[in-house]
């Protein structure tokens, strides 16, 4: 079966119906409302703003890894550092506990922390992927990829929120790039 999705006025056939392989890597959804599922069958994993945000710091930070300074400046501004660190601390711990058996897939490398890139299929790193190429195919995927805002239902103030405007705003300029492509692909009947 195939799926018509319509961007604006450009039309993209997309066929929704292939052999689904077991799961191996954990689905982090970004792009629009946050949703998190592992292999592992806990689906829709629930934890806190503070928890969804340290993954979306972690998943879309620009070169895999976050500084735990970064983390505790961006996460818990009002706290001293000693106090932010044990946040930190006791945040990472319920986001492990969370993701069960994948809690291994957050690595810390000294003060680093990251997400074990070969473990996670993110909607936002598959969308940007895909916008950067340059067939109506990788761009019609890359449209439908693009659901809503960035975590689109997570708020925090502070230079979280500043950070998510930004990624954001960088976002929507990829999107809006990808659907001026699709507009110079003659129209299919």
């Amino acid at each position: 079966s195939f799926r018509v999705a319509v961007y604006f006025r450009y039309i993209c056939v997309i066929q929704t119906t292939r052999p689904q392989p077991a799961m191996k890597n954990s689905v982090l959804r970004l792009l629009g409302t946050f949703s998190l599922h592992t292999p592992a069958g806990r689906d829709g994993i629930v934890m806190g703003r503070k928890g969804r945000a340290l993954i979306a710091l972690a998943a879309l930070h620009g070169d895999g890894w976050v500084s735990r300074r970064r983390l505790t400046l961006m996460l818990w501004p009002d706290r001293d550092e000693a106090g932010a660190r044990n946040a930190l601390r006791q945040c990472l711990h319920h986001v492990r506990t969370a993701l069960g058996p994948q809690g291994g897939e957050l690595q810390t490398q000294g003060d680093l922390l990251g997400l074990k890139a070969s473990s996670w299929d993110i909607d936002a790193w598959e969308f940007l992927r895909l916008a950067r190429l340059s067939d109506r195919e990788s761009l019609c995927l890359a449209a439908s990829l693009f659901h809503g805002e960035l975590a689109e239902d997570l708020t925090l103030d502070g230079e979280f929120h500043e950070w998510l405007c930004i990624e954001r705003e960088r976002l929507r300029t990829v999107a809006l790039g990808v659907v001026s492509r699709l507009a110079q692909y003659p129209d299919e009947d």
